[in-house]
Order: C-alpha cells, then structure tokens, then sequence
C-alpha cells in the first residue's frame, strides 16, 4: 500500500513561516500591531498545533502517511522559529534602542522648538506656552480663562 503525503506537516511549515513575514511585511506598519504581535502569534500557534497533528498522524499510522522523521526535523526547526521570533519580539527589541544621554528626562524642561503642525503651518512652542488658555464656552472653560496653557509632549517609539 502506497503511503499517503501527509500535507499538514509543510502546510503547518508554511503558515507559521507566513505568521512571521505577515509582521514584516504589513503589521510593521500598523502602530497597533507593531509593538505586540497579537496578530502573528495566534498565526505561528496554529501553525505550530498543525505540525504536531501531521506527526501524530505519521508516528500513529506509519503504514498510511509519511513524515515521522522529516515531520520531526521539520517541527523542532519551527519551534526553534517561533522561539526565535518571539524573542526577537519580546526581548531583543527592548534592547535595540540606544540609551541617549542628552534625552530629555521626565519633569525636565523642554528646549524650544519649531515643528509644522497638521496644517504644515509652523508651532514653536514657547508661542504655546506663551498662549491664553481658551476655553469651548462652558463654566470650566470660563473659569480657566486668562491662564497660560500647558503643553504635553508625547514621544513614540519607532518610525512613522
């Protein structure tokens, strides 16, 4: 009796191949997916469960489906992959950036700075600094009239 080719072995392969490429290629440029791989890890998971049913089924039925050695070989080098991407992930990411010494720090004041604002006309910041607080008309926004605004300052991690 001819054995069977037991496709959920390169299938598993190839999904959780896709499950780290699919983060390469689209989630780096989505922000909420960028930074935890929610999307990619249900992905190399069901990958993974696949290959463990393709060396079931060959170490169960060695007579119908091929695989219990090359299936074997073949889910230890996935495993090994999806280790490696979630440290990459996780761990090695975190380690990536460079630890700057003229940062500013927190609580500190920020030098001042000219940026284009979402109209592309120029802000300096001690121009909003400098600037009224307006309010949108109701009773807070009257009480908090004649005093200067505050600027918060939010930095992002990554490329845009």
């Amino acid at each position: 009796m001819k054995r069977k080719w037991n496709w959920r072995i390169w299938a598993g392969a190839l999904v959780v191949i896709a499950g780290a490429v699919v983060y390469q290629v689209y989630c780096v440029q989505v922000p909420a997916l960028r930074d935890r791989p929610w999307l990619n890890l249900p992905i190399i998971a069901i990958g993974l469960v696949m290959i463990g049913v393709g060396v079931k089924r060959a170490f169960r039925q060695p007579e119908l489906y091929r695989g219990k050695i090359f299936g074997s070989v073949v889910g230890g080098l996935m495993v090994l992959f999806a280790l490696f991407f979630c440290f990459a992930m996780f761990i090695a990411s975190r380690h990536m950036l460079p630890v700057t010494k003229g940062a500013p720090q927190v609580g500190q004041i920020a030098p001042d700075f000219t940026l284009p604002d979402s109209k592309n006309q120029p802000v300096q910041l001690s121009a909003l600094v400098a600037t009224p607080f307006a309010g949108n008309g109701d009773a807070a926004g009257a009480a908090g009239a004649g005093q200067t605004a505050g600027v918060l300052l939010i930095f992002y991690r990554g490329y845009w």
